[in-house]
């Protein structure tokens, strides 16, 4: 029998496909005879959604202050919706039909291959203040891009995948908007089909002038 499950882990998203999704999975999951959510975790995922298009809307326009109440809004949606996402598995019990209404992505075949480290991590300063390029080595493998994590170094959270997150279709990217005269610091992973299996190389600290 094959083991069918939907994704759980959505943090990797981009901002607008994040949005979309949330907005799908609302959409499909309220009245949805498959679904009996336990813990107001439907309510949680709606209220999240709506509270992150909203801040997400705000930042083109806003303040400083919008980009943190968009990041502190992406977070409270991105867990929700995998709470929701892990009942959806439970409730589902492997039918795919049922898996499928939720409007949750499925966990792509083939993805239990382990992506390698990431090898060859430089930081480098961009002529631009507040900016940094970002690169590693391309993989002698099969893969999805690269996923590039960022944080300030003071308190920064043992778990990259709770750092700020921006995928590269290739293997470098250049972050901008960072705060000149702090330590960041910054890691990164090859995407596989399995976005659950983030194998991260070892951060580099670095100030951004």
């Amino acid at each position: 029998m094959s083991n069918e499950k939907v994704i759980i882990n959505f943090i990797h998203f981009a901002e607008a496909d994040l949005n979309e999704l949330a907005s799908t999975v609302v959409k499909n999951c309220t009245g949805n005879v498959n679904f009996t959510f336990t813990g107001g975790a439907l309510v949680n995922v709606t209220a999240a959604a709506a509270t992150f298009s909203s801040k997400l809307s705000a930042v083109p326009t806003g303040t400083p202050q919008a980009v943190v109440e968009k990041d502190i809004a992406k977070k409270v949606l991105t867990d929700a919706l995998h709470i929701l996402a892990l009942q959806v598995n439970l409730l589902a019990n492997n039918d795919k039909a049922k898996l499928e209404s939720s409007g949750i992505p499925l966990v792509a075949k083939g993805s239990t291959q382990v992506m390698p480290i990431p090898t060859g991590l430089q930081v480098k300063l961009s002529d631009v203040s507040g900016s940094v390029n970002i690169s590693v080595d391309v993989p002698n493998v099969s893969h999805h891009g690269t996923l590039f994590a960022y944080t300030l170094a003071a308190n920064a959270p043992a778990n990259p995948e709770e750092w700020k997150l921006k995928h590269a279709n290739g293997h470098s990217f250049t972050l901008s908007g960072l705060t000149p005269g702090s330590n960041y610091q910054f890691t990164a992973a090859y995407k596989g089909n399995d976005a659950d299996d983030l194998i991260w190389c070892p951060a580099i600290t670095k100030m951004v002038v």
